[in-house]
């Protein structure tokens, strides 16, 4: 058993210890988003902190101070016997890798559930916290493929696994899992560093946008069929993916995928927000368009963990262009609701913040750390 360093300074401060945050993916989205903030908080606490993911997401990582990052190999693989030989591959240097950092816990994001999911055979002394970011969860409740399948029974496992904590970013997640197993998973949301977002008045009045991967998850075929509704309305659509070619339409302009500075001068500009997902666990994209005062318009579940209808924004129903179109000339046409809705915005995404998740995550890695020894 590794013997882990138990000092805590006067304020019961983890010192010298040190986590490994595990993320798989082909593009950035929500979980690494997460990873990237948890990154920086632990540090300033005082963690030892240490990335491990696949050769898509190096270069997103490598550029923040103080990171280590770990390189695992590439993901993408075409075809069935490619992509399995990539994963194990990738397994294999996984491995390697925890053995040569020796951490004192391990972090998980389920982004690629089946690799992260082999961790507790391939390191059954180190304590590991898996956080649930949705998609695995879906395929825990209706599994259709083998790989899902498989999912599924890795998560069964995972959760009468000792020196193991599941943690859910969103209580809505929750209802995919047996209720006997409910007490077993702990609920921790995403958070929102919203210093660094100043709600600024829009200086035009007819600007719809929307950040996020073109995909059907994200409800892209909604938002076109809405903007097709609304043929005097510009839309802004920032994010790259397979549905790119459904936004050629004469009020829709792409900005192809833009994150940090780049993505905030864009938003800014943005006189609603809409975000009409097919599904969601706990949306960042939410909060932080909400962080800027923008109004929010979107849909359920996924974006209620923190969106009140007519409260701090618009819900509207999944798939409903109709609505959706709706809710957009009703915000644009009352100067007065978006008003209302952005101090309401801007006071919830106030509630959140990456400082109370990581001190959550933090209490939850000592707990293990403490039982393991």
């Amino acid at each position: 058993m590794k013997k882990h360093n138990s000092r805590m300074d006067s304020q019961n401060t983890p010192q010298s210890f040190h986590v490994a945050q595990v993320v798989f993916s082909l593009t950035w989205g929500g979980a690494e988003t997460v990873v990237q903030h948890l990154q920086l908080q632990l540090h300033s606490m005082g963690w030892r902190t240490t990335i491990i993911c696949n050769t898509e997401l190096v270069a997103h990582f490598a550029s923040m101070p103080r990171t280590e990052v770990v390189d695992v190999g590439p993901l993408a693989a075409q075809g069935f016997f490619k992509h399995a030989a990539a994963t194990i591959q990738i397994r294999k240097k996984l491995l390697q890798s925890i053995q040569r950092i020796n951490p004192d816990v391990i972090h998980a994001h389920l982004e690629r559930s089946l690799i992260a999911l082999t961790l507790p055979r391939i390191t059954t002394r180190i304590p590991i916290v898996y956080t649930l970011h949705g998609a695995e969860s879906i395929h825990y409740k209706s599994p259709h493929s083998l790989e899902q399948r498989a999912i599924k029974r890795g998560l069964r496992i995972l959760l009468k696994s000792p020196n193991v904590q599941v943690v859910s970013c969103a209580h809505q997640l929750l209802p995919y899992y047996e209720e006997a197993i409910h007490a077993k998973i702990t609920v921790i949301p995403n958070g929102i560093d919203v210093k660094e977002f100043t709600p600024k008045v829009a200086k035009r009045n007819d600007l719809v946008f929307f950040v996020g991967r073109l995909t059907t998850q994200k409800g892209i075929a909604t938002l076109v069929a809405a903007a097709d509704l609304l043929p005097k309305t510009t839309f802004w659509v920032v994010g790259s993916g397979p549905l790119e070619t459904l936004l050629h339409r004469p009020n829709i302009v792409t900005f192809g995928f833009r994150k940090g500075k780049q993505l905030q001068k864009l938003w800014e500009q943005a006189t609603v927000c809409a975000f009409p997902s097919i599904f969601e666990a706990f949306p960042i994209v939410g909060l932080e368009a909400m962080a800027l005062g923008k109004p929010v318009i979107a849909t359920a579940p996924g974006f209620t963990e923190y969106l009140k209808h007519d409260k701090n924004g618009i819900v509207i129903p999944i798939g409903d262009s109709k609505a959706l179109a709706q809710a957009i000339e009703r915000v644009l046409a009352e100067k007065a609701l978006r008003t209302r809705l952005s101090k309401e915005a801007r006071k919830t995404a106030e509630q959140f913040s990456w400082s109370k998740s990581a001190l959550a995550y933090e209490q939850t890695y000592m707990r293990l750390i403490e039982e393991s020894q």
